[in-house]
């Protein structure tokens, strides 16, 4: 088996542009991915000294319908990023990955914040929306979850 990949990324001002491309073959049906989007912040958000990003990928492949299933094969993936910018690192993660095929959307978040220096606070939730039958994840879509975490560093 052969496997030929390439990453690139161009940043331009508050622009980031991303390509991920590969080529597999040699084991059955040769097959191509690839990956592309684009990240803008916006930074002195609100008037504070936190930044957004706004996402917005794209994800392709041309596996054979025998091959194992993906969920990445015709996907668009949306995202909001804040970072505070503050010495207790908060951050969040808001996004969606819809397949343009199927119409199945995940949706998901992730929330983290620094307490002191001994402990940090994680939260993540991911929620299953409209889902295809036919998604390889299909099974999971009765198990959107909420998770907290408290971690402690010493």
């Amino acid at each position: 088996m052969t496997h030929l990949g390439m990453d690139v990324q161009w940043t331009l001002e508050d622009l980031l542009l991303k390509l991920d491309g590969a080529k597999r073959w040699g084991q059955g049906r040769a097959y191509y991915s690839l990956a592309t989007g684009v990240e803008y912040s916006i930074y002195d958000f609100n008037g504070s000294d936190g930044q957004m990003g706004l996402i917005v990928e794209y994800t392709r492949n041309n596996r054979s319908r025998t091959a194992p299933p993906t969920i990445y094969n015709n996907d668009l993936f949306l995202g909001v990023r804040w970072q505070n910018n503050d010495v207790n690192s908060t951050e969040m993660l808001v996004s969606s990955l819809i397949d343009l095929e199927k119409n199945s959307q995940l949706y998901k978040l992730t929330w983290s914040r620094r307490l002191n220096d001994y402990f940090k606070l994680d939260l993540e939730g991911a929620w299953l929306g409209a889902m295809s039958k036919e998604e390889p994840i299909a099974y999971l879509e009765k198990e959107s979850y909420l998770e907290a975490s408290l971690k402690y560093f010493f």
